[in-house]
């Protein structure tokens, strides 16, 4: 059986390749938004995965409404 520990590493190492490989499952993960009232699921691109800070860096087009919500709901 696996601990609590094992699987959040096994987590992040997943994070850090999807970041890595354009190719792997976790490159374009989904981000959960809200606009205040509604909650929004979009794909996103993962850019970077900084496991030690726990910080993913994700781009996506300045235009979307995503970037609104996470301006008014960060």
């Amino acid at each position: 059986m696996e601990t609590l520990d094992q699987i959040f590493r096994q987590s992040w190492n997943l994070l850090f390749r999807g970041a890595a490989q354009a190719r792997h499952p976790y490159h374009t993960p989904v981000l959960v938004s809200t606009d205040g009232q509604n909650v929004h699921g979009r794909t996103v691109v993962l850019r970077k995965t900084i496991v030690e800070e726990r910080q993913l860096w994700v781009y996506t087009d300045v235009r979307s409404n995503k970037i609104n919500d996470i301006r008014k709901q960060p």
